[in-house]
């Protein structure tokens, strides 16, 4: 095959140079400033700015672009790239096995199926002198960095396009504008993308494992531990230990007989384990849950309304025969002659702080029951 004009962008050293090597018509415009234009019969096209600096644009959808220091890019329609630095050594790879490498120095190596290799080539194989072996090792290297600076330099070329469209005209400026389009979609491009979106997934794996590592808390005491204290140490324990969240859970089930067992903790989960050793290490955004038990609620056994009137003593055995574990009296010493209020009779009845209560009302049995009733005033 003939050496692709991809080598021949990359090789050269001006764009001047490059238009008259790629096309035998077409024609060329020179500025007053040293920038110049040329468009070929075969419907390529460049410029080449007054820096040094430049593009080109095949026929064939190929293009490339050139830095003022000599350093450039090149894109195959078919899947070709290759690229140059700025002290002339490069890289260039086909759309196949095709490729190759030269250095500053002018020694090139070339692999794969290429007609324009007569210099270095003998017998259908590669000649590479001590120079060419430290070119190839760079080139690898080097093209692990490419697609990074690839990005790099066609933004830069396209921060400066509205300079150039200034003085080549709007509508050039809008074909400029469709090849990177154009670029995107060929098998390059493609390449290119693949190979940003592998980038950016390893780069979310790695932080997300480095995110895990750092959350990583350590329980500090054993699930056996945990279980039979009171809830609140409990809680009070994990959120030390770095937890950001930890639910509790209670459950009143507990017969006034089983007040002992009130508040104290019998499972405690973080996450899926309820069997864990003290130096388990875990993230501490999982949310560990404690569930203890409660004495359950009562109703009381009648109504601060039907209380009042009946003998104190009846109203204390009533309510210790529903389960109320603390039942006091108090006297309120009114009873003088008796006529008004009789001596014994309840006036008030609160369980806690409420004075005024139903049949459907739940309170915890361990709540002081206080029953005042009327006494003498000197009794």
């Amino acid at each position: 095959m003939a050496e692709h004009e991809g080598w021949s962008y990359l090789d050269s050293d001006n764009l001047e140079e490059f238009s008259e090597r790629i096309s035998e018509d077409g024609s060329a415009y020179t500025n007053d400033d040293g920038s110049s234009s040329f468009y070929g019969d075969d419907g390529s096209w460049g410029y080449t700015n007054a820096d040094g600096s430049g593009s080109f644009y095949g026929a064939d959808g190929s293009w490339g672009y050139r830095n003022a220091d000599g350093s450039g890019s090149y894109y195959g329609e078919d899947g070709s790239w290759g690229y140059r630095n700025a002290d002339g050594s490069g890289s260039f790879y086909g759309d196949g096995a095709d490729w190759g490498h030269w250095d500053g120095d002018g020694n090139k190596a070339y692999y794969g199926d290429l007609d324009d290799v007569s210099n270095d080539i003998d017998d259908g194989k590669p000649v590479l002198d001590e120079s060419s072996i430290a070119s190839v090792a760079a080139a690898a290297i080097g093209g692990a960095l490419f697609l990074a600076a690839a990005r790099r330099n066609s933004r830069k070329r396209r921060e400066a396009e509205p300079e150039r469209a200034q003085n080549e005209g709007d509508g050039e400026q809008q074909e400029k504008a469709k090849k990177p389009k154009a670029w995107m979609k060929s098998p390059a491009g493609r390449k290119a993308r693949k190979a940003g979106l592998i980038s950016l997934a390893i780069l979310t794996v790695v932080f997300l494992a480095a995110l895990l590592v750092s959350s990583l808390k350590v329980v500090g005491r054993s699930s056996s531990e945990l279980i039979g204290s009171r809830y609140d140490i409990v809680a009070d324990h994990l959120h030390q230990a770095g937890f950001w969240d930890v639910e509790q859970t209670e459950i009143p089930d507990l017969a006034p007989s089983q007040s002992d067992e009130d508040g104290l903790v019998t499972q405690v989960k973080i996450g899926p384990i309820e069997d864990f050793s003290a130096d388990l290490r875990i993230p501490c955004f999982i949310k560990p849950e404690i569930i203890y038990h409660t004495l359950a609620l009562l109703n009381p056994p009648i109504s601060s309304e039907d209380a009042n009137g009946m003998n104190y003593r009846e109203v204390v055995s009533i309510f210790k025969g529903a389960g109320y574990l603390d039942v006091v009296v108090e006297p309120k010493r009114d009873v003088i002659f008796g006529l008004l209020n009789k001596e014994g009779e309840v006036c008030e009845v609160r369980i806690g702080d409420t004075g005024t209560f139903t049949l459907d009302d739940e309170f915890r049995p361990d709540l002081t029951v206080t029953i005042v009733y009327h006494s003498k005033v000197f009794g």
